[in-house]
């Protein structure tokens, strides 16, 4: 990763797993959900999802369980969810954190294996690399079902839907598999949306998210500078809103995307994007892949605005 930092810094996308695959970036991504993310509120939503997922029989009993979390970061979510599977009492029961931060999946896997016995952390780029942890699930060797995970909006965070879906979940998921799929709502007023006030020009203090997303955002970059004697760039993080382009293919959908501003090069370059959606574009999305929607649920913020939805999706 830090060689292809190296060899992609001159382009126009970065990309979301530069974000926090070495520890200050760790660091830097566990105080931006500490500090007025509203995490409280979205672990509920997790916790309320595992429970429909169990209650309405979508997890059968009769066999084990691959859950395979893509992106986990500090796994808090995972841990819930684990803990609520656990409890089946399954033939057995796998829990898979893929993800290219080391210092996350250490603190996940930890998390993890307060709920459940066998927890395989896998180190590995699920968009673009290898998928060689496939053959290491129990579900490879073993009759079993797997239940694919990508909480926390990151499916919002890839470079490009299709081609995950295409090249790399058909890779995942057989027959009667799950995803689950956590993805933050396109609400009514994009105004409405707190991340919003970061595509406007900037008006006095930064809240603690805001401060959190920029020294995150600007990180890799500047790390990357001071390991090669680099003087400091003129740089600032730029939020801006696309929609009806290849940023944001699923109907219905809009992209806050995040670019670091070289003011001297005269150049920007991508370092995340983070779509919204909408449910029923979202879920028509899916079914042209070959799913059915089983379950949705809707989670509510801590002013009781709707913005986060959970759908999990059976493959036919």
């Amino acid at each position: 990763l830090q060689r292809q930092f190296h060899d992609r810094v001159t382009y126009d996308y970065l990309g979301h797993r530069f974000l926090y695959f070495d520890s200050q970036g760790a660091l830097a991504w566990e105080n931006l959900m500490r500090a007025g993310y509203d995490q409280g509120c979205w672990l509920a939503g997790v916790e309320a999802c595992a429970k429909k997922l169990v209650d309405d029989g979508l997890i059968g009993k009769k066999r084990g369980l691959d859950l395979i979390s893509l992106g986990p970061g500090e796994a808090a979510k995972e841990a819930l969810v684990a803990a609520r599977i656990a409890a089946l009492g399954l033939p057995w029961f796998t829990v898979a954190l893929v993800d290219v931060s080391i210092p996350l999946l250490v603190s996940g896997a930890k998390a993890c294996r307060k709920k459940a016995s066998q927890v395989l952390p896998f180190c590995a780029d699920f968009e673009e690399g290898p998928l060689s942890f496939l053959k290491r699930l129990p579900t490879e060797h073993h009759d079993g079902a797997r239940l694919v995970a990508m909480l926390g909006n990151v499916f919002g965070n890839v470079r490009d839907e299709e081609v995950l879906m295409n090249e790399r979940l058909s890779k995942m998921l057989r027959p009667n598999d799950l995803l689950w799929l956590e993805v933050a709502l396109r609400l009514e007023r994009v105004e409405d949306d707190p991340l919003f006030r970061m595509t406007l020009p900037a008006r006095g203090e930064l809240t603690a998210p805001e401060a959190n997303r920029r020294l995150l955002l600007e990180g890799p970059y500047r790390r990357w500078e001071s390991a090669h004697g680099r003087r400091p760039s003129d740089m600032h993080t730029r939020v801006w809103v696309r929609e009806d382009d290849d940023t944001s293919r699923v109907p219905g959908s809009i992209n806050f995307c995040h670019d670091l501003v070289f003011e001297e090069q005269r150049r920007a370059c991508t370092m995340l994007y983070s779509r919204r959606y909408q449910v029923a574009g979202l879920s028509r999305w899916l079914q042209g892949f070959g799913f059915s929607v089983d379950a949705v649920v809707p989670v509510e913020d801590s002013q009781k605005r709707t913005r986060v939805v959970h759908l999990v999706a059976r493959k036919r």
